[in-house]
């Protein structure tokens, strides 16, 4: 016994020095004008927020959220990366392993997490099934940047992995640290937005991490869980919280989210109420909408009639003029098309994780720019076929069900909602390939699978 935690007291000091002194020779490199600032100083905070995560578990819940939702990307400039397409002859570079990765490592061997807590077999068969899929496309790899790639696309994998061995028991504990977290971490996001959008001069709010749409998608997931979870609140404070969020998701101009939170209300209050209270609510809020657009001036992105004028559709063909109003819409759709190609061309184990930006032009889509398919379902199935189908399932469905059923009591299952929310979104946006909402979506599915143990 005292030999196994002497060897994990050593292990774990060893990989803490080894970032020390990683960060040590980064600082050496800045001095030479070698690093990014803004990478050096987030890789400062990392290291502290480590070490504060190591001191008790109530820590390490209270930072997990931060980390895992938050926490600025710049970060991973410092890790192993592959090179991807991001516009004409040039290419940008995305770590293969991020800091998610390591802090997730580090935590569960500072507390011992070595069991699998997961017992589900729906559980084995979908990272089964997408270590198949990865394996088949291995073989098809021809240079080390398409295998880093790859390495890259297991993230869906890793995360599924690393939150097996967080039991729930310590999750639901620690539950009320996670969600001061969340609502501390939203401020902290809309407060680098804005600085962010001021000192680059953009006119909608955008978040130098995670962008404009998966920003505004992950505060209108906040918006719908903070409007339903029983937390004990002012009604007031609630209010101003909830207003000040939606406030930032109005700055951001993003409007598949005003979309998506009306589909996942009414969708959550027609478990509440009979189905024609929900009706109601409808048609008042389409009245409401086509009368403000009708009566005041509304900007193109938002006025159905422009979007409408703009969009032919007929014989099968859909025939889309570029316009402020339609531009979004067009480039969707050429996206919607090439992942479609992909799925019918590899319909078993798809084009490969992680290499959808740099086989795009193959399928029809000629745009050189860094993108993504800006539909979940799309990214999953074009990536690894048939194979990631189960994947969405339970991804996605499982946790639509169990909310949905109150499959549950415990105060945990309301993480759900979440799910709920990206559920809808992800018919607008790939936020699933997000790094930073794949290990959220991971944690929840995590405790998913162990709700019946508490």
């Amino acid at each position: 016994m005292e030999l196994r935690l002497l060897t994990y007291k050593f292990i774990l000091y060893i990989i803490v020095l080894i970032l020390i002194v990683g960060m040590f020779f980064v600082l050496i490199d800045v001095k030479f004008g070698t690093v990014n600032l803004i990478s050096t100083f987030a890789l400062t905070i990392f290291v502290l927020l480590v070490f504060v995560s190591f001191l008790s578990k109530k820590y390490f819940f209270s930072i997990l959220p931060i980390i895992l939702l938050y926490f600025p990307s710049a970060v991973n400039n410092f890790f192993p990366s592959f090179l991807t397409l991001s516009g004409p002859d040039q290419f940008q570079e995305i770590a293969v392993f991020n800091h998610i990765d390591i802090f997730l490592i580090l935590n569960l061997i500072r507390y011992k997490y070595n069991r699998v807590n997961i017992n589900s077999i729906y559980f084995y068969i979908a990272i089964s099934l997408l270590f198949i899929s990865s394996l088949i496309n291995l073989f098809y790899i021809s240079e080390i940047n398409e295998l880093k790639q790859l390495m890259y696309g297991t993230k869906y994998i890793r995360f599924l992995l690393y939150f097996s061995f967080l039991p729930i028991e310590d999750i639901n504990i620690n539950r009320s640290y996670i969600l001061r977290s969340i609502v501390f971490g939203s401020f902290v996001l809309i407060s680098e937005a804005l600085i962010y959008s001021i000192l680059n001069g953009y006119d909608r709010l955008t978040s130098g991490s995670l962008g404009v749409n998966t920003f505004a998608n992950l505060l209108g997931s906040i918006v719908l869980f903070i409007f339903f979870y029983p937390m004990r609140l002012n009604i007031v404070l609630k209010a101003v919280v909830l207003m000040f969020l939606f406030s930032a998701i109005i700055l951001s101009g993003t409007r598949s989210t005003i979309i998506v939170l009306v589909l996942s209300t009414l969708f959550l209050y027609l478990k509440q109420f009979k189905w024609y209270y929900v009706l109601y609510l409808t048609v008042f809020l389409v009245i409401i909408y086509f009368t403000v657009q009708y009566i005041g001036e509304v900007d193109s992105r938002y006025n159905v009639y422009s979007i409408l004028n703009n969009i032919n559709a007929g014989d099968g063909d859909v025939d889309i003029n570029i316009s402020e109003s339609t531009s979004s819409i067009y480039t969707r759709y050429l996206l919607l098309n090439a992942s479609v190609e992909m799925i019918r061309d590899n319909p078993l184990f798809g084009v490969g994780a992680g290499r959808w930006n740099d086989v795009k032009h193959l399928y029809g889509f000629d745009i050189e720019v860094l993108i993504d398919s800006h539909n979940s379902y799309l990214t999953i199935l074009s990536q690894f076929g048939l194979c990631g189908g189960l994947y969405l399932l339970i991804i996605y469905f499982k946790p639509l069900k169990l909310f949905y059923n109150k499959s549950s009591s415990s105060p945990l299952l309301y993480f759900n909602l979440f799910i709920i929310y990206f559920c809808f979104a992800a018919f607008f946006n790939s936020e699933i390939n997000k790094v930073q909402l794949i290990s959220w979506f991971s944690f929840i599915l995590s405790c998913n699978f162990q709700l019946k143990k508490i």
